[in-house]
């Protein structure tokens, strides 16, 4: 009997390289592959009328974590389903504030970062403008950003402590903008992709902050350091299949935030290593 996989989907996710690759890649090697989006899911009861046919797959994959997806995860574990990645851990990684404080807790680099409202943010950071002498933070830019915002929505550049009191009553999480090379960060980030223990390393264009780097976005080599960061974040919060966006200083890589399941654009053979990773779940489970 060939492996059954059900493919939970965010819908705004349905036509992006992945999950689409990782479904093609599962067919390729003689998987018989279900998706369910979220359209699937709301009907028939929402997951839970999904029930029969998600116990009855050999594993259930996430792309996304809208209500409906993480609901079809927790009823597939329910079930004694495996799952990549758990409910609990897409979770953990929705709250950038939680995130952060569990990085930092963990001892790895992270810029320094401040959680609360606009109002309450621009009180507390103009008292610690007036007791830290010194970079960055003295004239420093911020990044602001919704504490379970995505995909780089809401982010913000503030060049002032004080322009967070317009933004209102929303949480936000706001970060140093740390230095590359000398500058406010060159417009590059760094990215780090891990599928297992498999880790690799891309620079993309910044969301937020005009390219003016003489280097090319793409491919970077995985030096030790950036596969024991990535390698250390994964697992605090359950996920095997993430990516970690990192700020490159001269003090060396920080991390910026985890993120589950992407698109792991530039990675040469993505769609075929994640069927892989999917159909080695099922072969731990029976072993």
């Amino acid at each position: 009997m060939p492996t059954f996989v059900t493919v939970l989907v965010e819908e705004r996710y349905r036509d992006q390289a992945q999950p689409a690759g990782l479904v093609d890649g599962l067919r390729a090697a003689g998987a018989r592959v279900r998706v369910l989006g979220d359209a699937e899911l709301a009907r028939a009861d929402g997951p839970a009328g999904h029930a029969a046919a998600l116990a009855s797959s050999d594993v259930v994959v996430a792309r996304g974590r809208s209500r409906a997806v993480l609901d079809g995860l927790r009823t597939a574990e329910s079930r004694g389903v495996p799952t990549i990645d758990p409910a609990a851990a897409v979770t953990a990684v929705r709250d950038k504030g939680r995130m952060g404080r569990r990085l930092a807790r963990a001892g790895l680099p992270v810029p320094r970062t401040w959680v609360g409202t606009g109002p309450e943010l621009a009180g507390r950071l103009a008292g610690e403008l007036t007791r830290v002498a010194g970079p960055p933070l003295r004239g420093a830019r911020l990044i602001a950003k919704p504490v379970f915002g995505d995909n780089a929505t809401g982010i913000r550049v503030l060049e002032t402590p004080d322009t967070l009191t317009g933004l209102g009553p929303t949480e936000l999480v706001v970060q140093e903008l740390l230095v590359t090379d000398g500058l406010d960060t060159d417009g590059l980030d760094l990215k780090l992709y891990v599928i297992g223990t498999r880790v690799w390393a891309v620079r993309k264009p910044s969301p937020v902050l005009a390219n003016r780097s003489r280097r090319r976005p793409g491919p970077v080599v995985v030096t030790g350091r950036l596969r024991e960061l990535a390698l250390t974040c994964g697992p605090l919060f359950g996920l095997t299949v993430y990516g970690v966006d990192c700020i490159e200083t001269a003090a060396g890589p920080v991390v910026i935030e985890v993120n589950d399941f992407p698109n792991f654009t530039h990675v040469s053979g993505a769609s075929r290593l994640l069927a892989r990773h999917v159909l080695g779940r099922v072969l731990e489970r029976t072993a």
